[in-house]
Parts: C-alpha cells; sequence; structure tokens
C-alpha cells in the first residue's frame, strides 16, 4: 500500500476539488459523480490503482457535507441531508450570522468525523448488533416517534394535516419514473418555500457579521453531536431512511434549538458516510450510492478500512478550512446582492436543474411540493410536520 501513497494523496487532492463543486452546486449530488467514475473505472485502472478512486469518492463524500452548508444556508438550496436546515440557518441569515450558522455545521461536522473515526470499531459492533435484534421493532419506535412529534404540536389537527398530506405525496412521487425524485420533493417543500415566504414578507439579507470567536452552548453542542451519531446509525440500519428523516427521528424530545440542530447536522453529515462503510463491513450493505461505488471497485479488507477512515479525517481538517473561507465570502458578497433577485433566481436555477434532471414530471412535483411546503407556515404549525413525505414512506417500507 505504502507505494500506491502518493497516487492516494493525489486522488484525495481530486476528491477535495469534486467535493467543493458538488458542494456548492445543487443538485450534483456526489452519488452521480462516484457513478460516472465506476463507468471510467476500467480506463482509470490503466493508469492508476482502484484505491485512488476509492480514496477520492472518501474524500469528495467528507467534503462534500461540509460545503454545501453554505448554498443550504444562504441560498436556501439544500441537499437532502440539510434539508431541515434551511429554516434554522435562514433564521441566523436574517439576523445577520449567517457566517455563525455555517460555523455550527463546520463544528457538527468536526465532532461527526472524529467520533465515527475514533469510535469506528465500537460503532460498527452496536450496527451490527442493532440491524440483528432491533431492526424488527424499528418500525413501532419510529412510529412512536412520529406520533410524539404531532402531539406535542400546538396545533395538532394541522400538525397532523401536514403530516399526512406531506407523506401521502412522499408515496406518490417515490413511486414516480424520476431518477432523482428527492430533487424536486425536497427542494420544493423546504427550499423554495422557504424563499417564496421571504420574498412575500418582504424580507432581506442584512450585513452577515464576521466574527472570529463563536461561542458554543456547550450542552446543546454535545447533545447536537451525539444526536447526529444516532441520526448516522439510523441511516446506516435503515435503507429506506433518508438523512433529514434520520435527524427528524433522532432530534425529537431532545431541546437542542437551532444551535443544537445546526450542530446535529453537520455531525450527521459527516459520520453519515463514515458510518455507512461501517455498515458494510457489519451487515454487508452499502448504505449509499458512494459507497456502493467504493465495495464494487476495491475489496474491503482492514487495510483499505484503514485508509478510508484516514482520508475521512485528512478531508475534514482540509474541508473545515475551506468552508470557513467560502462561507465568509457568501457571507460579504450575498448582503451586496439584491435579495429579492437572488431568491428568483436561486428558484430558477432549481427549476432549470430539475427540468434537466427530471423533465417536466419534476417540474410539476417540484411546483406541488412547493405547495404543500409553504402550508406550515400558513397554518402556524411546526416545519417538521412536513417531514412525513418521507417518514411516511419510511413506515410503509419497514412495516
Amino acid at each position: 500500500m505504502l507505494e500506491y501513497l502518493p497516487i492516494i494523496l493525489a486522488g484525495i487532492i481530486l476528491g477535495i476539488i469534486a467535493g467543493i463543486i458538488t458542494g456548492l452546486t445543487p443538485g450534483v449530488h456526489i452519488n452521480l459523480v462516484s457513478a460516472i467514475l465506476l463507468s471510467l473505472a476500467p480506463a482509470i485502472a490503466l493508469h492508476a490503482p482502484l484505491y485512488a478512486i476509492c480514496a477520492l469518492i472518501m474524500a469528495m463524500a467528507i467534503t462534500h457535507t461540509f460545503i454545501d452548508t453554505i448554498p443550504s444556508i444562504f441560498l436556501g438550496a439544500p441537499d437532502d441531508d440539510k434539508a431541515l436546515g434551511v429554516l434554522p440557518g435562514h433564521r441566523y441569515l436574517l439576523r445577520g450570522n449567517g457566517l455563525m450558522a455555517v460555523k455550527l455545521c463546520v463544528v457538527g461536522g468536526i465532532i461527526g468525523s472524529v467520533t465515527a473515526a475514533v469510535l469506528f470499531l465500537p460503532l460498527q459492533w452496536l450496527i451490527t448488533a442493532l440491524y440483528t435484534y432491533a431492526r424488527p421493532f424499528l418500525f413501532w419506535v419510529l412510529l412512536a416517534i412520529v406520533a410524539f412529534t404531532v402531539v406535542k404540536d400546538r396545533k395538532r389537527m394541522w400538525a397532523l394535516l401536514v403530516f399526512m398530506l406531506s407523506g401521502t405525496f412522499g408515496l406518490i412521487v417515490l413511486r414516480l419514473p424520476l431518477k432523482d425524485p428527492l430533487l424536486p420533493l425536497l427542494s420544493g417543500m423546504f427550499g423554495i418555500a422557504t424563499l417564496l415566504y421571504s420574498i412575500n414578507e418582504n424580507q432581506a439579507m442584512p450585513p452577515q457579521r464576521d466574527e472570529c470567536y463563536t461561542q458554543l452552548d456547550a450542552a446543546k453542542t454535545i447533545l447536537g453531536g451525539a444526536c447526529g451519531i444516532v441520526a448516522g446509525i439510523l441511516t446506516a440500519l435503515l435503507p429506506g431512511i433518508s438523512a433529514s428523516a434520520a435527524a427528524s427521528a433522532s432530534s425529537q424530545g431532545a431541546k437542542l434549538g437551532d444551535h443544537g440542530f445546526l450542530i446535529l447536522l453537520g455531525a450527521l453529515g459527516s459520520a453519515g458516510f463514515t458510518l455507512s462503510l461501517a455498515a458494510y463491513l457489519g451487515i454487508e450493505k452499502a448504505r449509499n450510492g458512494a459507497m456502493a461505488v467504493i465495495v464494487m471497485l476495491s475489496q474491503i479488507d482492514g487495510t483499505m478500512t484503514l485508509v478510508l477512515v484516514s482520508v475521512s479525517l485528512i478531508a475534514t481538517g482540509v474541508a473545515t478550512l475551506l468552508t470557513l473561507r467560502l462561507g465568509r465570502s457568501a457571507a460579504w458578497l450575498l448582503p451586496r446582492l439584491p435579495y429579492r433577485q437572488t431568491c428568483i433566481a436561486v428558484i430558477a436555477f432549481v427549476a432549470l436543474l430539475v427540468m434537466l434532471r427530471a423533465g417536466g414530471l419534476g417540474l410539476v412535483v417540484l411546483a406541488t411540493s412547493t405547495t404543500v411546503g409553504l402550508l406550515p407556515a400558513a397554518l402556524k404549525t411546526a416545519r417538521a410536520q412536513a417531514m412525513g413525505c418521507l417518514l411516511l414512506p419510511t413506515l410503509f417500507y419497514l412495516y
């Protein structure tokens, strides 16, 4: 393996560059890039070992989870794992603390990545044990969490209505012949709906504070990081549950606030991919497309596991610095742009992306999910109820 070290380092550098591109470009997912690399693998193998491609994918995935925080917070254009973070991030943004929201996600990302690496073996054993003994009861656990979410809402009937409506719509969308159904579903439900609400309320992006020091709430930081690890374990256990649904489920009953929830999302993003490697080693299930490509490219033995975990830590360090630098640039630039026109431009870009990826049917899904996403604000109920679009299909899958 040592003779391959220079080419592996080259793969890490290319992976970080790819992660920057996918992270800053809404809708361009690491699974798509991984699939392209898989198709090119025979040609690449003539010039470089497949270890390098695996390192590239791992570095890209970790970097992506850090960088995609920026468009999620500043533009309201989230990937799946950051969909629920749009609202807390938006509230920070409107208070002039968008960069602070980015920093909180970065702190969570560091917690998740380091925890998943240091506790890799214990977490692998835990995932294996839970999959063996607890999986038959996960339906009832998730159902109890959903019931608790609805009951604790001050407007329970409206909350139940939003949950069932979004859940039914999610069931329909996930059965449509779309290549990437989550793109129009979540972009409309959480991204465009938030932007339209901002435009309707005549909100404007205030000047963003650039403070070198960000005060952390120790209790919420620790709790958010722990909930992020739990959410990562859920995504590793269940093929039908998305990152956003796992985040919603793992945070129920925990008093995280916006501060702790952004920590949770950062921890989930970085830990989730490392835990998907642990899940493959423990239960032989690749829980996401990028990990499935790694498994197809190389045998995951002890040496390869050590390489991939090491790559995740290297990428975490580099991505932390890059995210803070790019986030500071976004905080300086975006308030100088007309906010209403910026929101409209982002909506148009997302619509164009959906049309290119999913055609006219995708645009119909985008428009409908946006309408459903506006209901919580209109009915004065929690936006988390709209996660029914993923939680209800997950319940059907588990049942």
